[in-house]
């Protein structure tokens, strides 16, 4: 008989054979992608030291992952239901992010090895671990060695790639942080003395301000500074909140609400980038400086360190809007990192982020000798931001013009950008004009970056000037902190990942309105041309008009009403009763009722969608009742109370409240009538919008200084007007109303109503009906009126009724005829 004691140690024995037996018979697998290119061209100079600290960035893959990218494409497909509904950070890890217990199984196994879990992630993208050399050579199975670069930078990197157990590799996308090549520059350039610098701005050392940069890029009226808006800013360095306070302090802005976060210890002390992380603050708050807060993500620069601080920004997802000015070329980088990244930014565009990363400082050469482009402005989630040099009118002035940033070579500098070598087309740019390849082009978007035009910045206790791509990544996350407070105002969501909104207004006809065509210049290889290039994107931003047209998501939204202004009541005469009333909330349609005064039922005249109604099967001189009932997903409401008309004669004038009206009159009055004289008080204005230049025109210099029949005119009245009536145009003729491409505004040019779908227009010399035009294409679906009680658009469909002396817009895709059948 065995004693307890002995039968354990057999136990054990046992245990301890059969594990070694599982373990010989485990199969391995290679997991690619942790041995950076330039090790092809580079020189072993000797092993790594086996007590080398290494730290590692074991990165999971998200799950579903074909089902992901699908979701990406509705939310940033405009006509799609899904379009910009975006995922918080707890529902794309319920969907998307590896399970725990996956997570786990790695920990578990990196444990198992002898390697130290230093970190964990929310989203289980990325487990830190850490350990010596000799213990990760032995857990993955490669040789660690030492090298020198073509530069003569010194690295360690694998001769092998790893390899792990299947059951490991089948869970993990890779292992970055074995490879020391990846590291990081900032894309700043200092003013350059050898170079004679342009004074264009106010500021010291005639740097730009923050008001020389709105007044250059069209934002000087622009009355958002970003409240409620929070901007990330990823940095490998620290910077001192003294000099972010002396800045706003110069320029009279408010101090900014800063925090800094620390991922992972933060980056190395004695790093070289403050200077990067000061002005990446300052030109945030130049442009918003009202921002609800500045968050500096700050890691260190390695690629473990790099991919941990990205993904600490997904993660938290506190900001909707992010800047790097921070990148490396993409041959420099392992696969491992930049697919890594990938997934890091595929989750910031689920969440509605936007990164806005610098495009490079060296031209179309990022690794500084071949053609190359920089990571990550070349990731498909990313807006690459390219650099110009910027004229203006006068130090502090308007925009002039710009050409692409080129201060003569490598060396000092040029507007980065080119083709990418890693990532395909990405769908924003298919069938974009001036994209040529099939591979992913870069820049997306432009502005300033030559430091002989530069931005004055305060750094460590006094004024410099800096340029290069770094400064057009803040600048642009500020303009969009600025978007989405606009957005916000409107009732719509954020902007997402803006590149596919920016590449839809390039494709449009608001191209010309909301951004400037850099079509001079070159970034040492590629030259500018009309439309997008590799060199400086689509082009700068014309701030104001382009936040006007993507203040909403609705590209059947027209342009916001000016300052000068409109909308025009219920019109009763020549043999026509025209009823409106407020909206409903949620009201999907109205029913309209009448019956003779005195008669005891109502009957059902017609179903409308507006909140208006013009009744044609009238009699002069019989009075009627008229109600109205709502329909929405609850059913339908009761009878409003009854209202009496009786239609008369047609009038010998039109009446319109004081305050806005959008009016339109059917007359044609005579040559020498003044529209003083027709609206009774001097000093008429009226707004007329030209679809040509997107702006508003005053009379007398708008196309038309007297009112005629089938246009719609902005009037703001001081006082209750009546306006006499006239010859109304031939009610035995069609009436043609030329319309511009983009919004026009229109009227009904008889005294009696005009159905929807009674209209036609001429394209091409071809007249197609009302639905067939709206189904080619070749007009909006919804025509809008103006309601002034709610001080909003009402949406008008193909079965309701244009009213006389009302103005609408309507949307033509193209310069065509819209033509009004005779009553």
């Amino acid at each position: 008989m065995h004693s307890r004691s002995s039968m354990t140690v057999a136990m054990t024995a046992l245990l301890a054979a059969a594990s070694a037996a599982a373990a010989s018979a485990e199969s391995f697998a290679r997991v690619a992608g942790s041995r950076p290119p330039v090790m092809a061209s580079s020189l072993i100079v000797g092993a790594e030291a086996a007590e080398a600290p290494v730290s590692l960035a074991i990165t999971l893959p998200w799950r579903n992952q074909v089902q992901l990218d699908v979701l990406l494409k509705h939310m940033y497909t405009p006509s799609d239901p899904l379009f910009h509904r975006y995922l918080t950070t707890d529902q794309f890890i319920a969907r998307f992010a590896p399970t725990e217990a996956d997570y786990n199984y790695i920990a578990s196994w990196a444990v198992s090895q002898g390697l130290q879990v230093t970190g964990t992630s929310r989203n289980r993208h990325v487990l830190k671990v850490a350990g010596s050399a000799a213990l990760v050579e032995r857990a993955l199975k490669v040789r660690l060695a030492q090298f020198v670069s073509p530069a003569g930078d010194r690295f360690r990197a694998p001769l092998d790639e790893p390899v792990v157990p299947a059951s490991v590799a089948s869970r993990v996308l890779g292992f970055s942080g074995l490879s020391t090549a990846a590291k990081l520059t900032s894309h700043l350039v200092k003013d350059v003395p050898s170079l004679s610098p342009r004074a264009i701005g106010t500021g010291p050392k005639k740097g730009l301000s923050p008001s020389d940069i709105r007044a250059a890029y069209g934002m000087t009226a622009v009355g958002e500074k970003g409240d409620g808006q929070k901007i990330a800013i990823f940095e490998l360095d620290t910077y001192d909140p003294a000099d972010i306070n002396a800045y706003t302090d110069y320029f009279g802005l408010s101090r900014a609400n800063l925090t800094s976060i620390s991922v992972d210890g933060g980056p190395v002390p004695g790093s070289s980038g403050q200077d990067e992380a000061t002005l990446d603050v300052e030109l945030a708050v130049a442009l918003a400086p009202s921002a609800a807060s500045i968050i500096t993500y700050e890691a260190k620069n390695s690629e473990a360190g790099v991919i941990d601080g990205y993904n600490r920004i997904a993660a938290d997802n506190s900001a909707q809007q992010v800047s790097t000015s921070w990148g490396l070329a993409e041959q420099t980088a392992s696969a491992s990192m930049v697919a890594s990244e990938n997934q890091t930014f595929k989750q910031m565009a689920a969440q509605g982020q936007s990164l806005y990363s610098a495009s490079g400082d060296s031209g179309a050469y990022d690794n500084g000798s071949t053609l190359s482009v920089d990571d990550p402005a070349s990731q498909p989630y990313v807006i690459g931001v390219g650099g110009t040099t910027l004229t203006t009118l006068a130090a502090g002035g308007a925009y002039a013009s710009e050409k692409v940033w080129n201060s003569g070579s490598i060396r000092n500098g040029g507007s980065g950008g080119g083709i990418s070598k890693i990532w395909n087309l990405p769908s924003y740019q298919v069938g974009v004009a001036g994209v040529t390849t099939s591979k992913r082009n870069v820049p997306d978007v432009a502005i300033d970056g030559d430091p002989q035009t530069g931005y004055a910045i305060y750094y460590k206790g006094g004024w410099v000037v800096f340029g290069g791509t770094s400064c057009g990544s803040p600048l642009w996350t500020g303009f969009n902190a600025l978007l989405n407070q606009r957005r916000a105002s409107k009732g719509a969501g954020s902007i997402g990942f803006a590149s596919p909104s920016y590449y839809k207004v390039y494709s449009s006809s608001d191209y010309a309105l909301g951004f400037h065509d850099i079509t001079a210049g070159d970034n040492l290889y590629y030259s500018a041309a009309a439309g997008y290039d590799p060199a400086t994107g689509i082009g700068s931003m014309n701030g104001a008009a382009l936040l006007q047209i993507l203040e909403t998501d609705t590209s059947g939204t027209p342009p916001s009403a000016p300052s000068v202004p409109a909308n025009v009541r219920a019109v009763s005469g020549n043999g026509v009763v025209t009823l409106s009333w407020d909206a409903v909330t949620s009201a999907a349609s109205y029913t309209v009722y009448r019956r003779q005064s005195g008669a005891a039922t109502f009957t059902i005249l017609g179903t409308v969608t507006a909140t208006s109604y013009a009744d044609h099967s009238v009699v002069n001189g019989v009075a009627y009742d008229y109600a109205v009932s709502a329909t929405n997903t609850g059913g339908t409401s009761a009878l409003s109370a009854p209202v009496t008309a009786t239609p008369t004669a047609p009038a010998t004038s039109v009446t319109f409240a004081a305050g806005l009206n959008f009016l339109s009159l059917p007359y044609n009055y005579p040559a020498d009538t003044t529209l003083d004289g027709l609206f009774g008080y001097a000093g008429v204005k009226l707004a007329v919008y030209s679809p040509a230049s997107g702006e508003y025109v005053l009379t007398p210099t708008s196309p038309a200084n007297m009112v005629t029949p089938g246009r719609g005119y902005w009037v703001r009245l001081p006082k209750s007007v009546s306006v006499p009536t006239a010859t109304p145009p031939s009610t035995t003729a069609n009436f043609n109303v030329a319309l511009g491409a983009g919004w026009n505004q229109i009227g009904d040019p008889f005294p009696t109503g005009v159905p929807v779908n009674s209209l036609s227009v001429i394209n091409g010399g071809v007249t197609s009906t009302w639905a067939s035009a709206v189904q080619n294409n070749l007009v909006g679906s919804l025509l809008y009126s103006y309601n002034s009680a709610l001080n909003a658009y009402v949406p008008v469909g193909a079965s309701d009724t244009l009213v006389p002396n009302k103005g609408y817009w309507v949307r033509a895709m193209a310069a065509e005829t819209l033509i009004f059948p005779h009553p």
